[in-house]
């Protein structure tokens, strides 16, 4: 997990995809990176900043690229199907540092039907987990989009995609759900956000 933040000190979360060669790419939200593009830095878990580029962008989700950090790790998705489980998050407390957050996945996946009982395209792709964290940023974002899910066995099973029925928080004792998408549908989000003429950028997706 590393934290994304302005020039303006306001940050959220994002996490390292890959680092080869000359570049680390970070996965974060495209709704914090967008007008902030030749502002942004990344802050990696040993204090370590670099500034950092918009490399592409998609409807949640925006993918950065800074000059490589040799001692970062990229995320290691999970093989498996989603249980109800344990999970734990890393949610940013400032522009340089963070904290884990344990919580747990209430629902393995959010495929549901519209009222004709049709199936609602992409709802196979997330699932739901309760988290004890309501932090935004100062235009409403929530700083959690874009961190990894992980399992209490270190491997990720998905990346939080933002937050829903704010109702139930007093049901169940300040806990918000996430919403999550699923390491399993992540080649396919990386792939629509990148350039498809280029195959050496799609590598990026493999990974």
């Amino acid at each position: 997990m590393v934290v994304v933040r302005d020039a303006n000190g306001e940050y959220c979360s994002g996490c390292v995809l890959k680092s080869k060669g000359k570049y680390t790419y970070v996965l974060t939200q495209s709704s914090f990176a967008s007008g902030r593009e030749d502002t942004l830095k990344i802050c990696f878990f040993d204090q370590i900043e670099r500034e950092a580029s918009a490399f592409a962008s998609g409807d949640t989700f925006c993918l950065l690229r800074t000059k490589r950090h040799t001692d970062c790790r990229p995320i290691k998705k999970m093989r498996g199907q989603v249980m109800p489980e344990p999970m734990v998050v890393f949610a940013p407390s400032s522009a340089t540092s963070a904290y884990h957050i344990p919580g747990f996945v209430i629902s393995e996946s959010t495929a549901a039907l519209d009222l004709r009982r049709n199936h609602i395209n992409g709802s196979e792709c997330y699932f739901l987990g309760t988290c004890h964290y309501a932090e935004k940023g100062f235009n409403g974002h929530c700083r959690l989009v874009g961190s990894p899910v992980f399992s209490l066995k270190g491997k990720v099973m998905g990346l939080i995609a933002g937050t829903c029925v704010n109702e139930l928080i007093l049901y169940l004792g300040g806990y918000e759900i996430k919403v999550a998408l699923l390491t399993s549908h992540m080649d396919g989000m990386l792939n629509a956000m990148l350039p498809m003429s280029d195959a050496a950028m799609k590598k990026i997706a493999s990974r």
